[in-house]
């Protein structure tokens, strides 16, 4: 995995979606999208075009990531990826 700069100067990975292909969204999370008119398209567009803009490699109890992305409709989603 190659690293790169972010803004802050911070080293994080790059990563490609191919990481995120299968993805699992509970219960809890899908009435929280709800509540936030977030579907599920906007979540896979965003993962798609989206970028890492943190990563959080010893977050427990799985590392994790942060992705800055845009819906179909071009509204800002910030997803983390775990």
């Amino acid at each position: 995995m190659k690293k790169k700069e972010n803004d802050c100067g911070h080293r994080i990975a790059s990563r490609t979606i191919k990481e995120f292909i299968q993805y699992k969204i509970g219960k809890a999370l899908l009435e929280r999208m709800q509540e936030r008119d977030i579907s599920i398209a906007d979540v896979k567009s965003c993962l798609q075009t989206g970028e890492v803009i943190e990563d959080y490699p010893d977050d427990y109890p799985h590392p994790s990531c942060l992705i800055f992305g845009r819906t179909e409709d071009d509204k800002i989603l910030h997803i983390v990826v775990g």
